[in-house]
C-alpha cells in the first residue's frame, strides 16, 4: 500500500523535467516519439497484485491509488504506460499475469515481462537485437552506443539524453546488463527454456498444432527472451520433444517443424517446465 501521502500536482517545471513526458507517436511510422523510463519495479509489482482483481477497471483503480509517488498526476500517467506495456488490451489475462498466476516464479516472470516490454517497445526492443544480442556475454557495454542509437532515431529533438538513459535503465532493468563498479557489462543469459515454451503456445498455437520453424525463428520474441543463436531454439525444442512437452519436433520434407501437444491452458494450468 501506498500509505498516507501529500498530494502533488505535476506542474509547468516538472513537465519540462520530463517526469510526466507524454509518450506519443510519430505520425508516420507509428512508433513512440520518446523513450519513456522503464518503471521496471513498478511493473512487475502491478502484474503481481493484478492476479488478485477480476476486473480490470478495479484493477486500474487500484493501481493509480498505490503507485508509491506522491504525485496523483504522475501516478496516473505511470498507470497508463504500465497499462499500455503489459494490459494492451485492457485485460487482467496478458501473458506475464497469466505465467505469475500460475508458476510463481520470479526468473519466468522476468523473462516474459522482458519479452512483453520489448513488444511494446519497438525502438529498444531494436536496441537489443542491433546492439546488445550480437555482443557475447562478459563484453563490456559501450554505454556510447546509446547516445549514438537515440541520435539517429530522434535527430532534432531536445530529449536525446533522457532517451539514452531510459535505454541504459531498461537493459539493466531487463537484465542484459549489470554494472561493477563503473564499467557495465554484457549478462550471459540463462537460457530461457520454459518461457519460450510459454510464448511459442501463447504466439503460435494457443491450441494443439503444428508450427514451422521458419515462423518461429521470423518473429523476434526468442530474441526478446535474450536468446542470440538460432540454434538454441532448435535445442530447446528438441529437449522439449525428448522430454515429451511437445508432441514432436521434426522435418518433414526439409520443412522443420514443431507440434505442440497441450493448449495454453493445459500447458499453464499443469506448470510445465524444462
Amino acid at each position: 500500500m501506498r500509505g498516507s501521502k501529500t498530494e502533488v500536482h505535476a506542474g509547468p517545471q516538472e513537465l519540462q523535467k520530463g517526469l510526466v513526458r507524454n509518450s506519443s507517436r510519430d505520425k508516420k511510422t507509428g512508433k513512440p516519439s520518446t523513450i519513456f523510463k522503464p518503471l521496471w519495479n513498478e511493473s512487475k509489482v502491478a502484474i503481481k497484485q493484478s492476479v488478485r482483481f477480476k476486473d480490470f477497471d478495479n484493477f486500474h483503480h487500484y493501481l493509480v491509488e498505490n503507485l508509491p509517488q506522491n504525485s496523483e498526476y504522475i501516478r496516473k500517467r505511470y498507470a497508463t504506460v504500465i497499462i499500455r506495456r503489459f494490459f494492451p488490451e485492457r485485460s487482467l489475462e496478458t501473458i506475464p499475469a497469466l505465467v505469475w498466476k500460475h508458476y510463481k516464479n520470479e526468473r519466468y516472470l522476468q523473462e516474459v515481462m522482458r519479452f512483453q516490454f520489448l513488444q511494446s517497445e519497438p525502438i529498444i526492443g531494436e536496441f537489443v537485437i542491433t546492439n546488445v544480442l550480437p555482443h557475447p556475454a562478459g563484453s563490456l557495454f559501450d554505454a556510447i552506443s546509446t547516445r549514438h542509437f537515440t541520435e539517429a532515431k530522434y535527430a532534432g529533438r531536445q530529449n536525446l539524453k533522457d532517451n539514452a538513459r531510459n535505454i541504459t535503465t531498461a537493459m539493466r532493468d531487463l537484465g542484459f546488463i549489470y554494472r561493477s563498479n563503473t564499467q557495465a557489462t554484457i549478462r550471459q543469459i540463462k537460457a530461457p527454456k520454459t518461457s519460450l515454451l510459454v510464448l511459442t503456445h501463447y504466439l503460435f498455437a494457443k491450441t494443439p498444432r503444428t508450427v514451422t520453424l521458419k515462423e518461429i525463428l521470423s518473429h523476434d520474441y526468442w530474441r526478446f527472451l535474450g536468446i542470440d543463436l538460432r540454434q538454441t531454439v532448435r535445442s530447446i525444442f528438441s529437449e522439449a520433444d525428448e522430454r515429451d512437452l511437445i508432441a514432436k519436433y521434426s522435418t518433414v520434407d526439409e520443412l522443420e517443424q514443431i507440434t505442440t501437444k497441450y493448449s495454453l491452458q493445459e500447458f499453464l494450468e499443469k506448470k510445465l517446465q524444462l
